[in-house]
Formats: structure tokens, sequence, C-alpha cells
């Protein structure tokens, strides 16, 4: 009844598909970020600040792990696969099998590694912060695998995903999204309810949900799918443009969790880590939008081949692009108020860190349009550098920030680098128009 209610507006706004394509991924994405959300809290408040700290921790190292061999690929496989789709044929298969070989390589790998950095990493980012209760005890090294195992997990749920964002089936997409959240949530549920204070028991229900969301994505896929040869070539074309989204994409996952894992290295207080983690739960809210808005308009970007196409998608995406962050920015006001109603009266820093972070992803989504047509034009070296300098500038200064100023210093930070690389986006973008216009009138 629902999915039907959902095609049935979507077939309305058939004349302004891209209105109709956000607004069924933004209804499920926003059912998902609800569920998530809550589910965060639910956790946050059980645990406390000092104990939610390195469930924080762990979160921010799996994300990390499925970021290397996860957006990249499926965003590099969209690109390629939506050019092979028509109303009438699909020969997008190939890449499919291709980019799913590539992955189970680099699942083995990470799980390897996993193994091997698993204590280190659990001794560098969690036992190094100091406990405001003393008596809560971190999570087992067993904890950091699991969250390489998780990140593996995300890799392959998002592989499934990536069908249906390249064949435009917006509805499909989105309920990924729905699912995953509710999955998350009735897990946390079941262990609220056992009375677990467990930060492993815990972590260990977000995994296993993730698990069968993945298990659930797979089975929903067309049968046969990747019963296909790999024509020659396949495998070149594919990496030599992959190669810069996997560094671009390397440089995003890194810098996105930098915070948190610089937090955790210089041994900022346990209760402030927790409550920064709060924080970023809520300015995931915005990212949220930002990527939606991103993964809607990648498919049409990826339709531009000349500088005239260039300049037309800018103009139909900029403003409504800048009114929405415009929009979106409005959120900050409510900062203190959502903060203490989803957290408690315990996180006193949340609030506060949340405006500060959330500024961030408001510039994002004014550069949406520049990032998504300087990618689907086959030039995402830019993007790779941009990110690149995003990376080595959020380092340099939260290397600064974080031992000085704590949490307050290292939002400020993470916020203000993310502006400035969303106003060099649009700069790249114009760039890239001129090198596109000098190659075409140097081939009339």
């Amino acid at each position: 009844m629902l999915k039907a209610h959902i095609e049935y507006l979507a077939n309305r706004f058939r004349s302004r598909p891209l209105i109709a394509a956000v607004s069924s991924v933004l209804f499920f994405r926003g059912g998902a970020a609800a569920l998530a959300f809550l589910s965060n809290a639910l956790v946050a408040r059980w645990l406390g600040p000092d104990a939610f700290a390195p469930f924080a921790i762990l979160f921010a190292v799996m994300m990390v792990v499925s970021g290397f061999a996860g957006p990249p690929l499926d965003m590099s496989l969209v690109r390629f696969a939506a050019r092979y789709i028509a109303d009438d044929r699909d020969d997008s298969r190939p890449y499919f099998r291709f980019v799913f070989q590539v992955k189970c390589w680099a699942g083995a790998l990470t799980l390897l590694a996993g193994l091997i950095l698993a204590r280190p990493l659990t001794r560098m980012l969690i036992e190094s912060s100091a406990s405001a209760e003393g008596v809560i005890s971190p999570p087992p090294p067993a904890g950091m695998f699991l969250a390489f195992a998780g990140g593996v997990i995300i890799t392959f749920w998002s592989f499934a995903q990536a069908y249906y964002q390249a064949h435009q089936q917006f509805v499909k997409y989105g309920r990924f999204e729905l699912t995953s959240s509710l999955m998350r949530l009735i897990a946390v549920a079941v262990l609220l309810v056992a009375g677990t204070h467990s930060v492993m028991v815990m972590f260990g229900g977000y995994v296993a949900a993730l698990f069968t969301v993945m298990a659930a994505g797979w089975l929903s896929l067309p049968r046969g799918l990747l019963r296909v040869d790999i024509p020659q070539g396949v495998g070149r074309s594919f990496l030599q443009f992959a190669k810069w989204v996997m560094l671009a994409g390397f440089f995003t996952t890194l810098v996105q969790r930098l915070d948190i894992l610089l937090l955790g290295h210089f041994g900022v207080a346990r209760d402030h880590i927790g409550n920064y983690g709060a924080a970023v739960s809520l300015a995931l809210l915005g990212d949220l939008f930002v990527l939606t808005v991103l993964h809607v308009m990648l498919p049409r970007a990826s339709q531009i081949k000349t500088a005239a196409e260039m300049v037309r998608f800018l103009k139909r995406f900029w403003l409504p692009s800048l009114l929405a962050s415009a929009a979106m920015a409005s959120g900050v006001l409510f900062a203190e108020p959502l903060a203490r109603l989803a957290f408690g009266s315990a996180f006193v820093l949340t609030g506060h860190l949340f405006a500060i972070l959330f500024a961030g992803a408001v510039t994002s989504l004014a550069a949406a349009p520049a990032v998504a047509a300087v990618f689907a034009l086959g030039a995402p070296r830019v993007v790779a550098v941009l990110e690149g300098v995003r990376l080595i500038a959020s380092l340099a200064l939260g290397l600064w920030a974080a031992p000085r100023y704590g949490v307050v210093g290292m939002a400020w930070t993470m916020s203000a680098v993310r502006g400035t690389i969303a106003l060099l986006t649009y700069v790249a973008a114009h760039y890239e128009l001129r090198r596109i216009r000098a190659a075409e009138s140097m081939t009339m």
C-alpha cells in the first residue's frame, strides 16, 4: 500500500522527474534517518556519554572501512552502468560482475587487516581516552575486528543499492535505507529490553542488523545478474576512471571520521567524545539530505557530454541547491533543544557541537551540482585533488586543535574546512568547463 502510494506520487510528477526522484528517495531516507537517529539516541541515553565514546569510535572505524571499497566503487559503477541502460536493453551487467569481484578481493584483504590491526587500534583509539567515571572498561580488540567486518558488510549491501540507483528505481533504492534503520532499531530495542550495558554487545547488534539487510538486498536482485562474461577491456576502462574516484573516496572517508579518531588518539575525556559522537549523529541528518540530492543527480549528470550540456545542468540546479541550503541552515536555531530532547541533560555539549558541524553540511549542499557535474564528466581527479586538500587541511588543523581546544576546536576545524572545499568545488567546475570548451574548439 505504501509502495503504491509513493509510485503514484512519482507518476504525478513525471513532468518534473528530478522532483519525483528526490521526493521518493527523501521519503524513505527521511524515515530511515529518523529510525537511525532514534537508535543512536537510545544507545547514547542508555550507555551515557562516557560509555558512548568507545561505541562512537567503533562506529567511526566501521564507516571508514566501508568507505574504502564502498561508495567509490558504487559511484563509479553507477556512472558506467547508467550509460548502458535503456528502456529496451541492459548491457550493464558485465560492470556489475567486475565490481563484485573487486569487492570480494577488497573484503578479504580488509578482514585480514582487521585481524592484524585490531589490538593496536584499540589501544591507540579507545584505551587512550580517560573514563570520567573510572569504572567503564573499554571493549576488547574483538570489537575493533567486528568494526572491520561491519564495514565489509556495508560494501556488499551498497552494491545491491547501486543496481537500483543505476536503473533509476529510486523507490527500491530508498527502501534499503529504511529497512536497514528499522532492523537496527529492532536490534537495539531487543538489547535494551534484555538490560545489557555492554558496548560490545550493542555494537554487535548494529552489525547483525546490517548483515540481515545485506542478505535481503542480495535476494532482491535479478537472478543471473552476475552470470555474464566480462568482455575484454571492461575492467581496464572501469579502473582507469575509478582509480581517481577511489582515491577521492579514500580521502573523503578518512576526513569524515578523522575528528573522532583524533579525539580518541589524543586522549580527550571520554565523556566529551561521547558528546561529540552524539553531535555527529545529529549532523548526519544533514549529510543524508546532501547525499540524497547528489545520488539522484548523478545518473542525470552522467548524460553530460559537452560544455553546453554542463552549463545547462549547472544553471538548472545551482539555484534550487542554494535555496535548499538556506532552508537547511535554519536547523541551527533548533540545535540546543533538539540535542536535549534526543540525548537528555547528560549530553551538555552536544547541541553546541551539532550547530557547528551542521554548518558544514549546509555549504556542501550548495556545491552538490558542481560535484555531480565534474564527477560525471569523467574528471574525478578534480574531486580527488579537492578531497586530498580537505584531508590534509583537516589533519593539519585537527592535530593542532584537538589537543588544545578539544571537541569544540575539532568541530570548528571540520566545519570550516568543509565549507572552504565546497566553494573551491565551484571554482574547479569553472576551470573544468574552460578545459572542455578549449578541447571542443580544437576539434572543430
